[in-house]
């Protein structure tokens, strides 16, 4: 829902149309003789599937560790060079990369013979249960059976997804209804919130809205990005308006969270945009401790009822998997419509997608009178068709249930912004959904993250009932009421006092490789928290609850895993407040030296040259590098003693008469050893 002033009285408008990005008709095209070309993005099958969903939903990591986990799950190398080989030969061009997909781009009638009809198999799909996609995403292209687990893009280009948007409050206002502190990071390294966008706007609102609530400009100073995706345009509005949905996201972001950098991903209105914005964001997220930013929150205001989705629900839920194993949690708009959020059918009970994707935090809506606040009656919420989450395994049934939080939607409490150099009063959950990834990076920064932690949804719900205000009066559908319901969820979060919730996890350390089973660890716990004296700790999976049956008073300094290779370490405690926490860390054990041998001969450049060769291998940790020492004598070479290198090859002038021995040790990732050396005297070369 939208709404604007006019004589003093605020007029709700409907904003319920999918917002859809012009296409380009066939008379539009020139010469009319070029044949329609298309783009499609494969999503690689990971190196390890069930690494990827635990990581999805990881709590407590470090992003050290995180991307040690993610180096294990990413596609392998092998698998990208089949998938690339199958288009090259299919006649399609690579058009870009990220870690977890291949975009290509040739005729339209060569990528449908390839993928099929998408758009077919995204229609028919819509009358399957979800269930039945969860084993077949990415099924259909038996040439690369095995490589991908999605697809997207192809014939199906059609708008997807709506924005969640349709007496008001100021950043500090929300900070303060919504306990969350301003977001000064005690080290000054800045934490970035993404939103994903099917419309363009002028930036220049930014500024505007900037100068009007006394900020630095982020576009002058550059901490707000827009990123083109699939050659998208962040200035091409997209004619219906969405260009008031950046507005709303990207200037209520600035004033809840206005020393957060901003990323705003800018994609065609199509399940291949979308799936390309999200894996954008996941491989930005993993390169972000290199460019200097943490990025720590994606909200995403645009959405659609589930029945639309088909199976294209389940290639965007593997999207958004790499995006939270990368470390950043999603909030979404639960909808604008309470329970009947299906736009094609007013009547039909139905929630939005992607905010009733188990790994997504849904935002539901609340107005907010002061610091009173109660259930919003177009806050999108319900009985979703995906299967119920663990983390909602209290709430009972059978499904996934919406929203999870709630914050300020209604529009007669909303948000003011600039739009086309104009001032208008907005609502929706298209506020509720950014304000909090915002107020939630705020948290973060206080407390002194530096980078994401990823999934929050089962700390949600493990939370203490004081870390919400719990709305129990108004009605969407569904009334609210004490406890979770299914218009506002858990409550308006109160995010300080949800910080030890996700803060709270003790970490676990532990040196990556190991040459021995018994591997050293520690365990860090998080400031401001106590625990009891009452630990478990173990290898493998941790268990699924705390006992104090069988604890120690401290955690070891060592775990013993029983076999080489890679093994989960874990250890389990108990918070003062009664709170059950776990903390995991993958180790490589390998005790297995590497195995090298060495050559020496003279090379054909010079019969005085001296060349030599090695050959290491490692089936274990894998090689690190090679440690080379080349002496005559006894003496060291100048420029070779103790060189490391990962070189399998050296030369030397050697002079004649002289005696080198090449000294080569092989050093794996473990820190095993094996070495090995070689003698060759030089000839005297006489004359005739």
């Amino acid at each position: 829902m939208a709404g604007y002033s006019h004589l003093g009285k605020t007029v709700v408008l409907l904003a319920t149309a999918a917002l859809t990005v012009p296409m380009l008709t066939a008379a539009a095209v020139s010469p009319a003789s070029v044949a329609p070309r298309s783009s499609v993005t494969f999503l690689l099958a990971p190196n390890d599937q069930a690494a990827l969903t635990q990581l999805a939903s990881a709590q407590g990591l470090t992003q050290r560790q995180r991307q040690q986990e993610l180096a294990h799950a990413e596609p392998s190398t092998a698998t990208r060079a089949q998938v690339i080989s199958v288009l090259d030969g299919a006649g399609l061009r690579i058009q870009s990369q990220t870690i977890w997909s291949i975009t290509a781009t040739g005729p339209a009638t060569v990528v449908t013979g390839l993928v099929g009809s998408l758009r077919q198999k995204r229609v028919t799909g819509r009358a399957q249960p979800l269930t039945a996609h969860l084993t077949t995403a990415g099924a259909g292209v038996p040439e690369l059976q095995g490589l991908i687990i999605g697809v997207a893009g192809g014939d199906d280009i059609a708008p997807v997804a709506t924005p969640r948007a349709p007496s008001f409050q100021s950043g500090s206002q929300l900070r303060s209804v919504y306990s969350a502190p301003l977001g000064v990071t005690p080290t000054g390294s800045p934490l970035t919130v993404a939103t994903i966008q099917f419309s363009g706007w002028n930036s220049a609102d930014l500024s505007s809205y900037a100068a009007r609530i006394h900020v630095p400009d982020p576009v002058a100073n550059k901490t707000y990005q827009a990123i083109s995706i699939d050659g998208q345009g962040p200035t091409v509005a997209n004619g219906t308006g969405g260009q008031e949905e950046v507005a709303l996201d990207q200037e209520s972001l600035l004033a809840v969270a206005p020393y957060a950098h901003q990323r705003a991903y800018f994609a065609p209105n199509s399940t291949l945009g979308f799936v390309d914005a999200l894996l954008q964001v996941a491989q930005d997220a993993t390169d972000a401790s290199h460019k200097g930013y943490g990025l720590a929150a994606l909200s995403i205001s645009w959405g659609n009822c589930e029945q639309d989705w088909g199976s294209d629900m389940t290639t965007i839920d593997q999207a958004l998997q790499s995006v939270l194993a990368a470390g950043v949690t999603v909030f979404a708009s639960s909808g604008d419509n309470g329970i009947h959020d299906c736009a094609s059918d007013s009547t039909l009970v139905g929630v939005d997608f992607p905010a009733s994707d188990p790994n997504v935090v849904g935002v539901g809506g609340t107005t907010v009178d002061g610091k009173t606040q109660t259930a919003w009656s177009g806050s999108g919420g319900g009985t979703s068709n995906w299967p119920a989450p663990q983390f909602q395994s209290a709430l009972g049934g059978a499904h996934r249930l919406v929203p999870d939080i709630a914050a300020d939607a209604d529009p007669q409490s909303g948000f003011v912004i600039i739009s086309g150099g104009y001032a208008t009063p907005f609502g929706g959950t298209s506020l509720a959904s950014p304000i909090s990834a915002g107020m939630f990076a705020n948290t973060l920064a206080r407390h002194g993250w530096s980078s994401g932690v990823g999934n929050i949804l089962p700390s949600l719900y493990r939370a203490p009932k004081t870390s919400f205000n719990d709305i129990v009066t108004g009605y969407n559908g569904n009334p609210a009421h004490v406890g979770y319901d299914e218009v506002t969820g858990l409550g308006a979060p109160l995010w300080s006092r949800l910080a030890d919730s996700y803060d709270g996890y003790p970490t676990l350390h532990a040196p990556f490789y190991s040459r021995s089973r018994t591997v050293p660890i520690r365990v860090t716990l998080p400031s401001g928290m106590t625990y009891r004296p009452q630990w478990h700790y173990g290898v493998g999976t941790a268990p699924a609850a705390c006992t104090t049956t069988g604890t120690v008073s401290s955690v070891p300094a060592t775990i013993t895993v029983p076999h080489e290779g890679r093994s989960t370490l874990w250890v389990q405690g108990i918070a003062g407040n009664g709170g059950c926490y776990h903390a995991t860390v993958s180790v490589m054990v390998d005790g297995t030296r590497p195995t090298i041998r060495s050559t020496a001969g003279l090379t054909a450049r010079n019969r005085s040259s001296v060349a030599f060769h090695w050959l290491g291998a490692d089936h274990g940790s894998g090689l690190s590098h090679y440690a080379v020492t080349i002496t005559h004598n006894g003496s060291s070479v100048p420029d070779y003693r103790s060189a490391n290198t990962t070189s399998t090859s050296r030369w030397i002038r050697g002079i004649p008469g002289r005696t080198y021995t090449i000294s080569v040790t092989a050093i794996d990732r473990a820190g095993n050893s094996a070495a090995t050396s070689t003698r060759l005297k030089v000839p005297v070369h006489r004359g005739r």
